[in-house]
C-alpha cells in the first residue's frame, strides 16, 4: 500500500577524496560520529531510510509546516557543523583525518511523492519512482558547495527559510526534466562560525515570559552565561522598554508572553522586520511538561510581521481565574462559574484573546486543581463527569 512522503537525502561533500587521502581507520570514525549525530538529533522526527557510504536518506509521512520543516533541515544542518568543529578542535592526533574533517561539506535534495516499502534481507527498504528521483537528484547543476535543493511541489519551505532562493532544472535519462529551487546555506555556515552576539530581551524575572524563556533555553542546553560569554546581552525590562530596544536594535530577539493581538508585538513591528519564530515539535512536546498548551497564532494577526502569511505554532498559557479554596465560599464561586458559562457570548467580548473561549477549554487547560464551586458548576453543565 503506498504512502504519501518527504525524503530528504543529507550528502557529505568532499567525502571521496576525504576517504582516499587520510586515514582510513579515523575517516571511518569520523563520518560514523558525523552521522549518528543528526540520527539522534532526529529522534522522534523523521525515520531513517538507510545510509549509503556518503548519504543518509531520511523520509517522513507526516505533514509539517514549512517553517517547521525547515528549522529541522536548519538544526541537522548546524549539528553537522557542530560535529566538525567538535573534532578539528579536540584531535590530537596527526592522522590527517581530524585535522582535514572541517574540508567536509553537507548538501539536502529534498523530494516528495508516493512511496511502498518492501522487505530486503531483514530491513526494510522504500521503493517507487520518486524514490529513484530523490537520489538521481544528488547529481545536479546547482553551483555551490553547501546547498538544500528542494523540488518544486516543497517551494514554501525554501520561501519560509529566509534565505535567498533560486530556481533550476536538470534533465535525466528515463525521467526527464525536474525543476526545483535552492538555498545556499553559506549564510547560515557565516552566522553559525561568527556565533553573532545577540541580545535577548524579556520581561523580568518573576514574571511568565523570562520563565517560559528560561525553559526555552533549558531545552536548547543553553543559558543566560552562554550568550553573555559570546558578548550578547539578556535585557530585562517593561513591554514598551522591549518595543523601543527592539526597534532602536538595542535588542535582536523579543521573548514576551501576550494574548494575541498583542499591542507591543504590532508597535514593535512597525519600524523594523520582524519574524515570529514557529516553535518546532520537540521544544513543544518539551513545554507541555509545565503545564504550558500548544497554541497557534493565526495568520494575519500581525500585518507587518514578515511571516504573518501563515499560521505559526507556538505554545500558549491560558489565563487562569484563582480561588482560595478554604476562604472562598463554595456557593459563591459555583454561582460565579454558572454565570460565566451562561455568558460564553459576553466572555467572549471582554478582550480579543477571548474570542475563542470554550467552556470545554477550560476545563482541559486547568494546570490546578478546580475550586469545589467551580467543579460543581461544569459538573452541572455536562463539562465534568
Amino acid at each position: 500500500m503506498t504512502s504519501e512522503g518527504t525524503f530528504v537525502l543529507a550528502d557529505i561533500g568532499g567525502y571521496t577524496t576525504f576517504l582516499s587521502e587520510v586515514g582510513i581507520e579515523h575517516a571511518k570514525e569520523i563520518t560514523s560520529h558525523l552521522f549518528n549525530g543528526m540520527v539522534k538529533l532526529n529522534q522522534r522526527r523523521w525515520k531513517v531510510g538507510n545510509v549509503v557510504g556518503d548519504c543518509l536518506f531520511l523520509y517522513t509521512d507526516s505533514r509539517e509546516s514549512p517553517d517547521d520543516f525547515f528549522a529541522h533541515l536548519r538544526g541537522l544542518y548546524e549539528h553537522f557543523r557542530t560535529s566538525i568543529a567538535e573534532i578539528a578542535s579536540g584531535s590530537t592526533c596527526r592522522c590527517g583525518a581530524c585535522d582535514r574533517s572541517g574540508d567536509l561539506a553537507l548538501k539536502f535534495v529534498v523530494h516528495t511523492g508516493e512511496f511502498d516499502t518492501q522487505q530486503i534481507a531483514g530491513r526494510q527498504e522504500l521503493i517507487g519512482p520518486e524514490i529513484v528521483v530523490a537520489h538521481r537528484l544528488l547529481k545536479n547543476s546547482v553551483p555551490l558547495r553547501e546547498y538544500a535543493l528542494l523540488t518544486t511541489p516543497l517551494a514554501d519551505v525554501a520561501q519560509a527559510s529566509g534565505l535567498p532562493v533560486s530556481p533550476g532544472r536538470d534533465e535525466y535519462q528515463d525521467i526527464g526534466a525536474v525543476e526545483y529551487v535552492y538555498l545556499d546555506l553559506q549564510p547560515v555556515r557565516e552566522a553559525f562560525d561568527k556565533k553573532l552576539p545577540l541580545k535577548i530581551g524579556t520581561t523580568p524575572p518573576g514574571g511568565s515570559d523570562e520563565w517560559v524563556m528560561r525553559k526555552i533555553f533549558e531545552f536548547y542546553k543553553t543559558s543566560y552565561n552562554d550568550v553573555r560569554s559570546r558578548g550578547g546581552k539578556v535585557i530585562f525590562v517593561s513591554y514598551s522598554d522591549l518595543v523601543t530596544q527592539f526597534r532602536d536594535r538595542n535588542a535582536d530577539i523579543l521573548v514576551p508572553n501576550l494574548a494575541v493581538p498583542a499591542a507591543a508585538l504590532q508597535e514593535a513591528s512597525l519600524g523594523r522586520k520582524m519574524r515570529i519564530l514557529p516553535m518546532d515539535e520537540d521544544l513543544l512536546k518539551y513545554l507541555e511538561q509545565f503545564g504550558l498548551s500548544r497554541g497557534v497564532i493565526p495568520k494575519g494577526s500581525y500585518k507587518d510581521v514578515v511571516n504573518n502569511d501563515r499560521d505559526i505554532p507556538t505554545i500558549a498559557m491560558a489565563n487562569t481565574i484563582v480561588a482560595n479554596a478554604k476562604i472562598a465560599p463554595a456557593d459563591a464561586i459555583y454561582q460565579f462559574t454558572k454565570l460565566l458559562l451562561a455568558n460564553v457570548d459576553g466572555v467572549r467580548k471582554v478582550h480579543p484573546a477571548f474570542k475563542d473561549f470554550d467552556p470545554k477549554d477550560a476545563v482541559r487547560l486547568g494546570n490546578v486543581p478546580l475550586h469545589p464551586g467551580a467543579e460543581r458548576a461544569y459538573k452541572e453543565a455536562g463539562l465534568l463527569k
